[in-house]
């Protein structure tokens, strides 16, 4: 009988089967199988479970605390569900497999291309899914499920037993951290220490979402005060109980210093009179409350330092872009500004004292015997047009600057001011460039044009040399959007909790605007051929005769930081903002 499921449920299932059917590899299935009337049996196996090696708990060493790997099927329990190409539905039922170390068993199928999925349940829970698409046309053919976590949801516990030795300890917190922004999440447990030394602390926690977080442990004397933190990743998987153990030897004592401290380019963000870096390091304490990067201004050929930061970089709307300096952190972003020498260090700290400082070491990007910088050529076109191939008008440059190094040079066909071919680039005298080795500023040079005309005559105080627009960032009209400074919160749902896209009062948040205005009083409205605005580079909205232009909040929809610029063309000229980093935290 070719039975069919009717629920919505299993429906749903079913969906979900056509989806993932292509997440096992089935170069292991095995060939076995036999007529059964109108049926196919199938001979199923399975491999893999849940791929995670526990790592060593040793003393005072980085780990990662990882539920303990389920290497065999002693105490599972099985269940498997499945839909064919033609509409035969396999409803959800239990199987058991053999005691040999193969693990296999065995199902009647009809002849048909099979999309299933297996379950494996720990003490009435899903811990494990495997799923398989499987062509039962032949009347031979055999499955492997590979068994994983990875794509589970649900949710899971901790028990982390911590041996702290210490007299002054009196209490304690504990919580769980986003391993991206180093917010607390969940709260853990917390209360008075035990008398005895060393002191046993058990960190317990349950319900808590399928994740990986940072585990902290703050101990704190009779008066509030701390005495120090200790911090690690944790693992939770859904079903499951992650345990650890840990001793906290030197809790009262000033952390080790990391180490492998590099900075480099990130090359998928936007330049303009900033760029960004990528700061990586690794930790070798566990017991830092924070890391320390001081930042030095080295354009003099010494280190003067511009700003040492604690806990105050997470934020800061001059250097910040991503991440933070809290304790277990390796990574963070931060922006610098073009024609500048800069120089780095890093110490890890707690309230016991601050590590030695990590100089920066040698990247592909910046050598460690120089410095980190960023120079900036910029071409400016005096109302010429440029027809020859796509570019923008700046060059970026590390400094010391590669001896092969040459200033663009446009065919002089390609670039004409009213008519009259480029002659040349000179600087804001109106003398030939003259670069010197040891120019590491940004550079202006203003480009010249043929006198092949006697009634044309160029010289560079005719035209304005360059101008930088002036640009104000407004949110639109939506009691779902904030904003402080350049950076908005976007809750998705209505105030009725139904999702932002249902019919009702509120239209589809994503629908709105940021508006973008040029403030700029000597810029009239009218005379502005075309003012666009670009997000990551990609021309994304334009307004004529118009010193505002709206550009849909849909291109900001993923979250996280953009660079956007805002043009202005006014009859041959086109002038520009400096690039605005604008963040969007995308909320429920």
């Amino acid at each position: 009988m070719k039975s069919k499921f009717k629920s919505l449920l299993l429906a749903a299932a079913a969906v979900m089967l056509f989806a993932g059917c292509s997440n096992v590899a089935l170069e292991d299935a095995s060939a076995e199988g036999s007529d059964a009337g109108d049926k196919c049996v199938l001979s199923i196996g399975i491999t893999g479970y849940d791929g995670y090696t526990k790592k060593s708990n040793s003393v005072n060493s980085k780990r990662t605390i990882a539920p303990d790997p389920i290497s065999s099927k002693e105490g599972l329990t099985f269940e498997i569900e499945g839909k064919s190409a033609r509409n035969y539905e396999l409803a959800k039922q239990a199987i058991e497999f053999d005691d040999d170390d193969k693990s296999t068993t065995r199902i009647a199928l009809e002849y048909d291309v099979w999309y299933l999925v297996l379950h494996a349940k720990l003490d009435g829970k899903e811990v494990l899914r495997g799923m398989t698409t499987v062509d039962l046309r032949k009347a031979n053919s055999g499955v492997v499920f590979n068994l994983s976590s990875k794509n589970l949801t649900g949710n899971g516990s901790l028990k982390v037993t911590l041996t702290v030795p210490s007299t002054v300890m009196t209490k304690y917190e504990s919580g769980l951290y986003d391993v991206n922004t180093d917010k607390l999440l969940y709260s853990l447990t917390s209360g008075t220490a035990p008398a005895n030394n060393p002191k046993i602390i058990e960190i317990t926690g349950s319900d808590i979402p399928a994740g990986d977080y940072i585990i902290k442990f703050f101990p704190l004397n009779e008066n509030d005060e701390s005495l120090g933190a200790w911090s690690d990743v944790i693992n939770i998987r859904p079903g499951r109980e992650t345990t650890g153990t840990a001793t906290l030897d030197g809790l009262l004592t000033p952390p080790d210093a990391p180490e492998g401290f590099t900075v480099t380019l990130d090359t998928d963000a936007a330049k303009g009179q900033y760029y960004v870096v990528d700061l990586a390091w690794s930790d070798k304490s566990f017991n830092e409350e924070n890391f320390v990067l001081y930042l030095y201004n080295a354009d003099s050929g010494s280190n003067v330092l511009l700003k040492k930061f604690d806990n105050d970089f997470y934020g800061d709307t001059t250097y910040w872009v991503e991440g933070t300096l809290g304790m277990s952190t390796k990574s963070c972003k931060l922006k610098l500004e073009t024609g500048h020498l800069y120089e780095m260090e890093l110490t890890a700290k707690n309230n016991a004292g601050e590590s030695g400082k990590a100089p920066r070491e040698d990247s592909a990007d910046f050598a460690a015997d120089n410095t980190v910088n960023q120079q900036r050529f910029v071409y400016h076109l005096n109302g010429g047009k440029y027809e020859g191939s796509t570019r923008d008008n700046f060059d970026y440059v590390t400094y010391p600057r590669a001896s092969t190094f040459t200033l663009w040079t446009p065919a002089a066909s390609d670039l004409k001011y009213n008519g009259h071919n480029f002659s040349g680039w000179v600087d804001s005298t109106g003398a030939a460039p003259s670069i010197a080795a040891t120019d590491f500023s940004n550079i202006d040079l203003y480009a010249t044009y043929l006198n092949d005309d006697t009634n044309f005559s160029f010289n560079l105080d005719d035209v304005e040399k360059s101008k930088t627009l002036t640009v104000s960032v407004t949110k639109p009209d939506s009691n779902r959007v904030t904003q402080t400074g350049n950076t908005f919160v976007v809750k998705t749902k209505n105030s009725d909790g139904n999702a932002g896209g249902n019919a009702g009062v509120n239209a589809n948040i994503w629908n709105s605007s940021l508006t973008f205005a040029i403030t700029d009083e000597d810029i009239a409205a009218a005379d502005i051929t075309k003012m666009a605005v670009y997000v990551s580079s990609e021309e994304k909205a334009s307004a004529t005769n118009a010193k505002s232009c709206e550009c849909s909040l849909s291109n900001f929809k993923n979250g996280g930081n953009f660079y956007v610029s805002v043009t202005c063309q006014i009859g041959e000229r086109t002038y520009s903002c400096n690039p605005i980093l604008i963040t969007v935290d995308v909320q429920e």
